[in-house]
């Protein structure tokens, strides 16, 4: 298993420029997948081409993790990317933040009069 810190200022990972920071996805995207290339290219990473090849994160990840794993599937890089697996995935607030409120009344988090509220003021969100 492999851990990386993507992109480039967040978590652990670094930089001495700020060019090196992204400002879109496409950016995002086709860094990652230049060091998914490089690492599988490098002799560490050679001894993993034969292995099974899955692309996975954790909320926010759920905005980038297609696209790395979209560019990568089009790049035609071996190892063959078996999967993705996004773990509470931030894909489309607009779509999720209604859940919470259905989830929280649902497992007694919040009364009714309190989701009435929520759903009320949902759109001033």
């Amino acid at each position: 298993m492999l851990f990386v810190d993507n992109p480039i200022g967040v978590g652990y990972s670094a930089s001495a420029s700020e060019s090196d920071l992204v400002s879109s996805m496409e950016e995002l995207s086709q860094d990652f997948n230049v060091f998914l290339q490089k690492f599988f290219a490098s002799e560490d990473g050679k001894k993993y081409v034969d292995h099974e090849f899955y692309i996975s994160g954790g909320s926010y990840a759920g905005k980038y993790i297609p696209a790395i794993a979209a560019d990568y599937v089009k790049s035609g890089s071996l190892p063959k990317l078996e999967g993705v697996a996004l773990g509470n995935g931030w894909v489309h607030p607009r779509l999720q933040y209604p859940a919470y409120a259905d989830f929280s009344l649902a497992n007694g988090l919040i009364g009714i009069h309190q989701y009435t509220q929520i759903k009320q003021r949902f759109n001033e969100c």
